[in-house]
């Protein structure tokens, strides 16, 4: 069976990432969206269907029957179970919104509508990656793979049952504290926890990636491959690549891929007068209320900022916006920004310096992730005058 994630009206809730990312390439938990789907649907072929300056990164959808499944649909056995049952020309939906269908084609209306009715979650928006990555971290360490572990070294400390607590067999964990009994823990392959470092889950350590020494993560937390993380962090998802490897505070924010954080950058992430944390994007630049009493950084790809870097609770980061000032940048720093997120960051220089962080972890950036940053730079250009 052939699977297309697909994406749907609400793709700019997930700005800033979706800048620059499918919906179905978002991560939080222990995976991203489509290999959350992949572990269900073990041995069908999963193609990711997204906007036409995205679509060259993930490849051409082959001709012929699919199930096409909302890419912001959380898979469970239940909603497997749901669409497993589809027949040809069949589509589920929930009001307007098209959960799943099957057929030849994406015209829902010419195929036979059925009231969607199993128990799922959804992702809506943005701070959702956050918002309920202690629901995921818990799901996925069920569904994880936990048969190549580790004993823990004679240094460690673990506090509640050992049953929550995985090390693979080639992560590296010094002399830390790792509290399991909030939430488990998942220390990838390939994975350093440095000495001192102290673990509250849940929380996901992904593969290659390090925690420096004296590290404070509090969960639920989920850390990308290779990512670079020191001080304090709360309630945080990680994207690939990224680092915030000195001190300062994070807490309920959401990070994009090859963003560094200077050293003693600091994030707020309740207001003064703990009033609820509005948000804005550098596309729609309409004023959001989360509802949410906690919210911090919402930071784009390639995003960097400077030491001592002061942000506001709901800060909105862009695609390669350099952030560094003696004051707070505003609370919507658009895409190639440069400075207090007014002067536009010139785009040969910004991709040069986003080719330069992807050469230090030896990757090489493609032509069309080039592409989909010249596009970006154009979409937001409205923004930055």
């Amino acid at each position: 069976m052939q699977i297309v994630l697909f994406e749907d009206h609400l793709v700019n809730s997930f700005l800033p990432l979706s800048h620059t990312r499918a919906i179905a390439d978002l991560f939080a938990g222990m995976y991203s969206v489509q290999d959350r789907w992949k572990l269900f649907f073990d041995n069908d072929s999963l193609f990711i269907q997204t906007r036409n300056s995205l679509q060259n990164i993930y490849g051409a959808i082959p001709e012929g029957e699919k199930v096409y499944i909302n890419a912001r649909v959380i898979p469970n056995h239940e909603a497997v179970a749901a669409i497993q049952s589809l027949k040809s020309n069949e589509a589920f939906f929930i009001h307007d919104v098209c959960v799943a269908a099957k057929g030849l084609h994406m015209n829902w209306d010419s195929f036979e509508h059925r009231a969607w009715t199993a128990e799922s979650m959804w992702l809506n928006g943005i701070t959702d990656l956050f918002s309920v990555n202690d629901y995921l971290l818990r799901a996925d360490f069920a569904l994880a793979n936990k048969k190549d572990g580790a004993k823990l070294g004679q240094y460690c400390r673990v506090i509640g049952e050992s049953s929550n607590l995985f090390i693979h067999s080639t992560a590296k964990v010094f002399d830390a504290v790792l509290n399991v009994e909030s939430g488990p823990i998942f220390i990838d392959e390939g994975a350093e926890v440095m000495e001192g470092s102290m673990l509250r889950g849940p929380l996901y350590i992904g593969k290659h990636a390090v925690l420096k020494m004296g590290t404070k993560c509090y969960g639920p937390s989920s850390f990308g491959e290779e990512c670079r993380i020191g001080g304090e962090t709360s309630n945080v998802v990680f994207h690939s690549f990224s680092n915030k490897g000195h001190d300062g505070f994070l807490g309920n924010a959401v990070v994009g891929s090859w963003v560094n954080f200077g050293a003693d950058s600091n994030c707020s992430n309740l207001k003064n007068n703990y009033s609820t944390i509005s948000i804005s994007n550098d596309v729609d630049r309409n004023e959001i209320n989360t509802g949410l009493t906690f919210c911090g950084a919402l930071v784009g790809d390639h995003a960097k900022f400077g030491i001592n870097t002061m942000l506001n609770t709901g800060t909105y980061i862009g695609v390669a916006a350099n952030v560094f000032a003696g004051d707070f940048p505003p609370k919507c720093v658009p895409s190639f920004t440069w400075g207090t997120g007014v002067v536009e960051h010139n785009l040969d220089k910004a991709i040069q310096t986003a080719e330069r962080m992807m050469q230090r972890r030896g990757k090489e950036m493609s032509a069309a992730e080039r592409a989909v940053l010249a596009h970006v730079f154009k979409i937001t250009a409205a923004s930055r005058s």
